[in-house]
């Protein structure tokens, strides 16, 4: 989808653009209904479960991130946030926002990803709705021993 630049407020900073996090974030509710048009929430959950694994308790990506600034494919994911948008008008309400930064110029992304319902109640009933990389990564090593 085209992303119309007359709607959000930049400056511009060592020849990039950074846009406002509030701009950015009142343009995804404007059109977040024409997203997923028309899909029930589990088809909603099935289109993003093709680019995001969301089986185990927080979601990855399932392709190789890479920096859009200097194309560095080494990434490491840095907060976990999830919530559910009471406003929504669109067909899911619950989203984690995943950001991410690059290791080489320190370029952060972040990306709301749809997930289901299961998902967003096993961490609001766990009593938190925000996560640090160092939390997941020893919450993931304590899973993996408890399989073995």
């Amino acid at each position: 989808m085209p992303v119309d630049e007359t709607a959000y407020s930049y400056h511009r900073a060592n020849g990039r653009t950074h846009w406002r996090w509030q701009d950015v974030m009142m343009a995804l509710e404007a059109t977040d209904t024409t997203l997923f048009p028309n899909l029930t929430p589990d088809e909603v959950v099935k289109a993003v479960s093709e680019r995001w694994d969301l089986t185990g308790r927080w979601p990855t990506p399932k392709w190789a991130v890479e920096c859009p600034t200097c194309h560095n494919t080494r990434v490491q994911a840095q907060f976990w946030r999830f919530s559910r948008y009471t406003s929504h008008n669109g067909s899911n309400p619950y989203r984690c926002n995943v950001s991410m930064k690059c290791t080489r110029c320190s370029y952060v992304m972040m990306f709301g990803v749809f997930i289901p319902q299961a998902m967003y109640d096993a961490h609001l009933n766990a009593g938190t709705k925000s996560y640090h990389w160092r939390e997941v990564r020893k919450q993931m090593e304590q899973e993996s021993h408890a399989q073995l």
